[in-house]
């Protein structure tokens, strides 16, 4: 009996190393660049990039609040159900534990719906800028934006005009003392190409090389 439980114990080991051990080589090789040990790429994420600085704030601080919301309701909920005797107990008990194990995908669909109904869809950055100019706008199921604007004369032919809603670009993230911009990429750009691509900077869209 003892020696089958310690070839659990092992295969359980060698099976826990497995799954940890990418994770770990990881983890081990960000701290190295060009063979010395360096905590470059670290500051240049969490200190140096003001964009992932807004937004790991702002998701941690959404974070906490639905953890201390939960919190609250989970504690007056306990309280309720151990002191507290009324019409229904075991079935509102069986429900609330039914939603406390429910998956996050089960609830897409009708957060969807809700969000939907409160009016927060559909608040792009574009359709603002487009809605001047449009005789009608609509989001399709998979997200796509699609604008329509009438011409001032009825020639009988269509002309449409598509684009990325996430196209690739760069982000400025500092100005030296001799005017150079120092920019990080936004999406999959790759390096080998930058160097011979012309870019517009600002909304004045200046020309840079």
């Amino acid at each position: 009996m003892k020696q089958r439980s310690l070839s659990v114990s092992c295969l359980a080991l060698v099976l826990t190393l497995a799954c940890v051990a990418p994770y770990g080589y990881v983890l081990f090789k960000s701290f190295f660049r060009d063979g010395g040990l360096t905590f470059w790429g670290y500051f240049q994420v969490f200190l140096n990039e003001t964009q992932y600085l807004a937004r790991f704030w702002t998701s941690l601080g959404l974070t906490s609040l639905i953890a201390l919301a939960q919190l609250l309701v989970s504690l007056l909920a306990g309280f309720g159900f151990a002191k507290c005797n009324f019409p229904g107990k075991k079935a509102i008990f069986f429900v609330l534990m039914i939603l406390m194990i429910l998956p996050l995908q089960v609830t897409l669909v009708p957060n969807y719906l809700m969000l939907d109904q409160l009016g927060l869809l559909d608040t792009y950055y574009l359709m603002e800028r487009c809605r001047p100019y449009a005789a009608s706008m609509k989001v399709d199921a998979l997200g796509n934006l699609i604008v329509f604007k009438r011409g001032e004369k009825s020639t009988g032919s269509r002309l449409m005009l598509t684009a990325h809603m996430d196209e690739v670009g760069f982000i400025v993230n500092d100005i030296t003392e001799d005017g150079y911009l120092k920019f990080a990429p936004v999406g999959g750009i790759d390096p080998r190409v930058v160097i011979g691509k012309r870019v517009s900077v600002g909304r004045g869209r200046i020309p840079g090389a």
